[in-house]
C-alpha cells in the first residue's frame, strides 16, 4: 500500500482520504495536514461546515483538547471509514472515532483565522505506517512497505 501526498497551504505536507460516516450520510473528500505532532485525526472548524456535520447528532466530550491556541470544543464522529487512493488503487481505514472541533469565535477576525485551520491526519494513523516526506523530491508517502 502506497498513499501519495501532495504539498499544500504553506508549503506543508497533505494527504487527501474520503470521509465516509453513514450515520450523518457523509461521503466527502477531505485534505488532511500531515501532523506528527497531533495525537489524533481532526476534522476542522471548516471542514465540519464543508461536511455539514450537525454538532446536535454527536457526542460532545466533558473536555475539549489542548491545541497552540489553548482549549476547544470537541465533538466525536463515531464509525468513520477513511478511503485513501493509493498507487495500486484504494485502502481503507476503519476508526471507531475521530475529533471534531468547535470553536467560540469572539470576533470576525477570530472566525477568519479560524476557518483556516486544516483538518489534522494524527499519529493515531500516522504511526501504523511509515511516512516519508522528501521535499527536494516533492514527494509525502505513506505506505506500510520498507523502503
Amino acid at each position: 500500500m502506497k498513499i501519495k501526498g501532495f504539498f499544500g497551504n504553506f508549503d506543508a505536507p497533505y494527504i487527501r482520504a474520503e470521509l465516509i460516516c453513514e450515520s450523518l450520510n457523509i461521503k466527502e473528500h477531505i485534505d488532511f495536514l500531515v501532523d506528527t505532532g497531533a495525537s489524533n485525526i481532526i476534522i476542522s472548524d471548516k471542514d465540519a461546515d464543508y461536511l455539514k456535520i450537525d454538532y446536535n447528532r454527536i457526542e460532545k466530550l466533558e473536555r475539549g483538547i489542548f491545541g497552540i491556541g489553548g482549549e476547544v470544543d470537541t465533538y466525536l464522529l463515531k464509525n468513520v471509514k477513511l478511503i485513501f487512493k493509493t498507487i495500486d488503487g484504494m485502502h481503507t481505514e476503519k476508526l471507531e472515532e475521530i475529533f471534531v472541533t468547535k470553536h467560540q469565535p469572539k470576533t470576525i477576525a477570530e472566525e477568519k483565522r479560524i476557518k483556516c485551520i486544516p483538518s489534522i491526519l494524527g499519529r493515531n494513523l500516522l504511526y501504523k505506517y511509515i511516512l516519508i516526506i522528501d521535499h527536494s523530491l516533492g514527494e509525502i508517502l505513506l505506505t506500510d512497505k520498507r523502503v
